[in-house]
């Protein structure tokens, strides 16, 4: 069996019948959506995707920091008022 990653579901029935109550009752928490006790997808607050994909971006940079960071020895001094 699949690990859900939430504490909230749903199933594809119960979403078609009334989205809107679901979607309403998203808080900041994910809800899955299941298929014959398979999550199907996850449904999301604006504000928990938004911290997600701001997240995935902070971790994104942290990435290319340590890879230039292993050329620090080769890096060139420059100061930033002539630039």
């Amino acid at each position: 069996m699949q690990t859900l990653h939430v504490s909230r579901f749903t199933n594809i029935v119960e979403l078609k019948k009334s989205p809107s109550k679901i979607i309403n009752q998203l808080k900041n928490e994910p809800v899955a959506v299941l298929s014959h006790n398979t999550p199907k997808a996850y449904l999301l607050s604006p504000k928990l995707f938004e911290s997600m994909m701001e997240a995935l971006d902070e971790q994104r940079l942290v990435n290319i920091c340590r890879e230039r960071l292993k050329n620090i020895d080769t890096a060139v001094e420059v100061d930033i008022e002539t630039i």
